[in-house]
C-alpha cells in the first residue's frame, strides 16, 4: 500500500546506483555535472522499506542527477519498461528488466543530444546495472528517476512475489508529496467517454483561493484513456474553488472536472491529486488546464478520494473517525460498526434513495460512511438520497419545509460534493423559511427543542457556505451573522435553569429526550464552527445534565422518550435507538471542559446502542446519523 513518508525515515540502502543514458548510447561519466537536485520531490511522493532522505539524495547530486543543457527545451522524459506491459507494471522477485529514458521536445520528437540520467533509488529492491539492466531484489516498491538538464520525471512499480494484485504507478514531475490519493469510477454503468465533475473536501489549512493554480491531477493511462495499472500521465483539469471555508480562511472544497476520453463501468483508476502547497510542485501549464463547466447534479462519474484517514481529517462530516479506529477502541465501538453493513444494505434494498427515507437526514448518514471507510458506494447512495430529498421535497415545496422535515445536512455536503449549486440555494432559502419562527425560537407555546435545533442550523449551514461567492438572486439578503447571534441569545434565554428544554406542544411543559439531543448536536457546531460563547457551553452542560439525571434509566441502559410534564401521564418507556441523536454532546463536553464524567456517561450511552431497533427505517437513521460524532471527539 502507497503511503506518504515521514519526513526524518531514512534510506536503508547504502547507495543510489546511476547510469547515463543516451541515444547514441553515450556512458562517459566525464558529461555528469553538478547540478540542482529534482529528485527529492519525486522520492519522497512514494514510500515503504527502503524510502529516502531527500538530504542523503542531495549529496549525491553532483554524482548523478544533472547532465549538461544543449538547449533544447524539454517538454516530457519517457521511459522504456524493457518487457513489462505498459499498463500493468509490476516486476516479479527475480525477474530482470531492461530499462532506458529519452527526452522529447513539445512535439513528441525525440532530443538525441540529451542525456539521461537514470537512477535506481532502493537498490535493496531493485538493482540497476551500467547499461539499464535490472534485478528484482526483494518485494516492496522500486524507484527508478530520470533526469535531463532541469527536467526530471519518475517512476514507481511493485516488486512483487508471484500472485499479488496490480498496484498504484506513478510518474511525471508532479511533486506528490502531501497529495490526495483519488480515483476515478463511474457510476452510470456505461462504458466510454464521460465527464467527470466531484467537489474534493480539503483539511483546514491546506489550500486557499489564491493556489489554484498549484492543483494537478495525475492519473494511470492519463485523463484520454484511464485505466487501471500502468503509468501515470497528468491530466488537463479545470479547477474552482467552492463557497465556504474553514475557521482558518482556507478553502473546504474545490471542484475538479475533466473529460475521460474513456472509462469502463467496472474501471476504478488510481492517482493523486497535488494540492500545490510544496515549492516543488509548480502551477499547472496552460496544456492541462480546461474551461469549467456546470457540475452535474448526480454525476455519471466521480474523482474520489480514497484514503478514509484523509477524509475524517477534511471535517466534511464534522468530527469522525474511520470505522478501523473506531472499531479498535472497544467492544462496544466494534459492534456500533459491525451492525451497520447488515442494516444499511436491507434499508438500501427496500427503500432505496426515495426521500421519504431521508428522516433524521440519511443523506449525511450515507456521506459519513463514506468518509470514515472510503468506500465510494456510500458517496453515490448519499448524493442520490440529497438530490431526491431536494428536488421532490423541498423544490417540491418552494422551500417550504417544516421544522421536523429540515435535513439540511445532506444537502449541504452536497453542494460541497459536487458543486451543484441548486443545493447551496436549497440551504439557505429553507434557512429562511425557518426563521419564521425566530420571534418566538424562546417561547415553549410556539417552539419545541427541535424547532430551535433546525432554526438555528439552517442559519449555520447557510453562514458557512456564504463566504467565496453570492447566493443566487432568490436568496433573500440577510446579515448571517446577526441572525445567529440573535438566535443564540434566545436559546439561553428559552432553557429553564435546571437544564430542560420545556415545550408545550404535546407535552404540558416536559421535554422529549431526542429533541434535545437534536438541539445539543447544533449546539456543538454552533460553538465549533461559529463562535466559543461560553454561554453554549454552560447550556449544553445543564441539558445533559438533566437529561442523565432525570431521563436516564440505567437498568435499560437508554433513555426515556420524555418527561411529561402532565399530571398522571405514565412515565415513557426506553428508546434505545433514540441515544444516537443524543450522545455525541456528551463527547464534545468532556472535551471542552475536560469533565471526564461526560465521556463515563457517553460510554454507557453508546454501549446502550446495542439495543436499537435498526428494523425499523427512521429507527436506523437515528442510530448512525450523527453519533459516529461521538467517537470523533471521544
Amino acid at each position: 500500500m502507497l503511503r506518504y513518508l515521514p519526513p526524518r525515515e531514512r534510506v536503508r540502502a547504502p547507495l543510489i546506483l546511476a547510469v547515463v543514458l543516451a541515444a547514441a548510447c553515450d556512458s562517459d561519466a566525464s558529461h555528469r555535472v553538478t547540478g540542482p537536485s529534482r529528485h527529492a520531490a519525486g522520492a519522497q511522493g512514494i514510500a515503504d522499506e527502503g524510502a529516502v532522505d531527500p538530504a542523503l539524495l542531495d549529496s549525491l547530486t553532483a554524482a548523478t542527477s544533472a547532465v549538461p543543457d544543449t538547449g533544447v527545451p524539454i517538454a516530457t522524459i519517457r521511459f522504456t519498461l524493457g518487457t513489462l506491459p505498459a499498463l500493468r507494471f509490476q516486476m516479479p522477485v527475480g525477474s530482470t528488466q531492461q530499462f532506458s529514458a529519452a527526452a522529447y521536445d513539445s512535439a513528441g520528437r525525440l532530443i538525441p543530444s540529451r542525456r539521461v540520467v537514470l537512477q535506481s533509488v532502493r537498490p535493496a529492491v531493485l538493482s540497476l546495472d551500467a547499461s539499464g539492466g535490472a534485478v528484482a531484489l526483494a518485494p516492496g516498491y522500486a524507484l527508478l528517476s530520470a533526469t535531463a538538464g532541469s527536467k526530471t520525471e519518475w517512476v514507481q512499480f511493485q516488486t512483487v512475489e508471484a500472485a499479488a494484485a496490480p498496484i498504484v504507478t506513478q510518474t511525471g514531475s508532479v511533486d506528490t508529496v502531501g497529495a490526495v490519493r483519488v480515483a476515478v469510477r463511474r457510476f452510470d454503468g456505461r462504458t466510454g467517454a464521460v465527464a467527470v465533475g466531484t467537489g474534493i473536501p480539503l483539511a483546514p489549512g491546506a489550500l486557499r483561493a489564491g493556489n489554484l493554480a498549484g492543483v494537478r491531477l495525475t492519473l494511470q493511462g492519463g485523463g484520454a484513456a484511464p485505466r487501471a495499472g500502468g503509468l501515470s500521465a497528468e491530466v488537463p483539469i479545470a479547477v474552482t474553488a467552492l463557497a465556504g471555508r474553514h475557521p482558518d480562511g482556507s478553502l473546504r472544497a474545490i471542484l475538479v472536472q475533466f473529460q475521460a476520453g474513456t472509462l469502463g463501468a467496472s474501471d476504478v483508476v488510481p492517482g493523486w491529486l497535488a494540492l500545490g502547497t510544496r515549492a516543488g510542485n509548480t502551477p499547472r501549464p496552460a496544456s492541462a488546464t480546461i474551461a469549467p463547466v456546470a457540475p452535474s447534479t448526480v454525476p455519471d462519474a466521480a474523482l474520489l478520494p480514497t484514503d478514509p484517514a484523509y477524509l475524517v481529517a477534511t471535517d466534511i462530516v464534522g468530527p469522525a473517525r474511520t470505522t478501523a479506529a473506531s472499531a479498535a477502541l472497544g467492544t462496544a465501538f466494534r459492534g456500533y460498526e459491525d451492525r451497520f453493513a447488515p442494516a444499511e444494505a436491507r434499508h438500501w434494498a427496500a427503500e432505496g434513495a426515495n426521500w421519504v427515507f431521508n428522516y433524521y437526514d440519511r443523506a449525511l448518514l450515507y456521506y459519513a460512511a463514506w468518509a470514515r471507510t472510503g468506500n465510494a458506494t456510500f458517496w453515490h447512495r448519499g448524493t442520490q438520497m440529497a438530490v431526491n430529498y431536494r428536488r421532490d421535497y423541498l423544490e417540491a415545496n418552494a422551500y417550504g419545509s417544516s421544522a421536523h422535515w429540515s435535513q439540511l445536512e445532506g444537502v449541504e455536503k452536497h453542494y460541497l460534493l459536487t458543486g451543484d449549486e441548486a443545493s447551496r440555494t436549497a440551504v439557505a432559502r429553507v434557512a429562511h423559511v425557518l426563521r419564521g419562527y425566530q420571534p418566538r425560537l424562546s417561547d415553549p407555546n410556539f417552539v419545541d427543542p427541535r424547532v430551535v435545533a433546525r432554526v438555528i442550523q439552517g442559519t449555520l449551514l447557510a453562514w458557512r457556505l456564504a463566504e467565496g461567492a453570492p447566493f443566487a438572486a432568490s436568496v433573500p439578503v440577510v446579515d448571517l451573522r446577526a441572525q445567529l447571534d440573535d438566535q443564540i441569545n434566545k436559546l439561553v434565554a428559552y432553557q429553564q435553569p435546571n437544564g430542560r428544554f420545556p415545550t408545550n406542544l404535546g407535552t404540558c411543559g416536559g421535554q422529549q429526550a431526542y429533541m434535545a439531543g437534536l438541539l445539543g448536536e447544533t449546539i456543538t457546531e454552533v460553538h465549533r464552527y461559529y463562535r466559543a460563547d461560553a454561554r453554549l457551553v454552560t447550556t449544553l452542560q445543564r441539558s445533559a445534565d438533566y437529561l442523565w439525571n432525570t431521563q436516564w434509566i440505567p437498568g435499560e441502559a437508554s433513555f426515556r422518550l420524555a418527561d411529561w410534564g402532565c399530571a398522571g401521564m405514565a412515565a415513557s418507556t426506553p428508546s434505545p435507538d433514540l441515544s444516537g441523536l443524543i450522545v455525541h454532546a456528551y463527547a464534545y463536553l468532556a472535551r471542552v471542559t475536560g469533565d471526564a464524567k461526560y465521556r463515563t456517561q457517553g460510554d454507557a450511552i453508546f454501549a446502550g446502542m446495542s439495543r436499537a431497533y435498526l428494523e425499523g427505517s427512521k429507527q436506523f437513521t437515528q442510530s448512525y446519523a450523527t453519533a459516529y460524532r461521538y467517537v470523533g471527539d471521544r
